[in-house]
């Protein structure tokens, strides 16, 4: 039973940090026989280097449209009707991001589209996720930004892209992964079809 564990302890891990399998369990089989593991035991690979900062690259950007996406969803109802007309909750990454789009849209569903970002975060109980909360409302572009709606429009539409082409985009290598052909034209599909519903919402954006 302790051997199935540690399989599949192994397995999860490589899987999420794109390392080999095989070089953790080594090292994970060191340490349970009270061998001495340090990081020089282990080195990754050019290819997990560069899935690695692929990932954290990929991480970075949905982060960042999922800030933007959800911040001027507060300030203009215009924005936050968008979102709720083409995303769903599971298009925001696992964790606080989720839960606060979800939170977020049942809030302006209550509300007619108005959202409160404050009773949003203090959702959340612990001082560091009240803190990762907040971060996603971040006001500093809004305001920065030249007040002309055709910039904003564009930017909040090019940020909404950037989120559906990398849940697709994720999507299509897992089906890749599982060899599962006709999910991957699918997204193959969908990657064309992301084009043109961003001109859609621009073009209603724009009235």
């Amino acid at each position: 039973e302790d051997e199935l564990e540690r399989t599949n302890y192994c397995e999860s891990v490589a899987k999420r940090y794109n390392i080999s399998y095989d070089e953790f369990r080594k090292l994970v089989n060191k340490k349970a026989a009270g061998v001495n593991v340090s990081e020089k035991d282990y080195t990754p690979t050019r290819n997990e280097v560069k899935k690695n900062n692929s990932e954290i690259v990929l991480n970075r950007e949905r982060l960042e449209a999922e800030r933007l996406l959800l911040s001027w969803s507060v300030e203009s109802k215009k924005y936050c009707d968008c979102l709720r007309e083409n995303l769903s909750v599971n298009d925001f990454q696992e964790g606080i991001p989720r839960e606060i789009a979800g939170l977020a849209f049942k809030q302006a569903e209550l509300n007619g589209g108005k959202l409160n970002p404050a009773s949003l975060v203090n959702y959340f109980e612990t001082a560091d996720e009240q803190m990762v909360a907040s971060d996603l409302f971040q006001t500093e572009i809004w305001d920065q930004m030249e007040d002309d709606g055709r910039v904003k429009d564009k930017a909040f539409a090019e940020s909404m892209r950037k989120l559906l082409e990398i849940n697709n985009k994720e999507r299509m290598t897992q089906a890749s992964i599982a060899g599962d052909n006709k999910l991957v034209m699918e997204c193959m599909t969908a990657k064309k079809r992301i084009t043109t519903q961003i001109n859609t919402i621009l073009s209603r954006l724009a009235d």
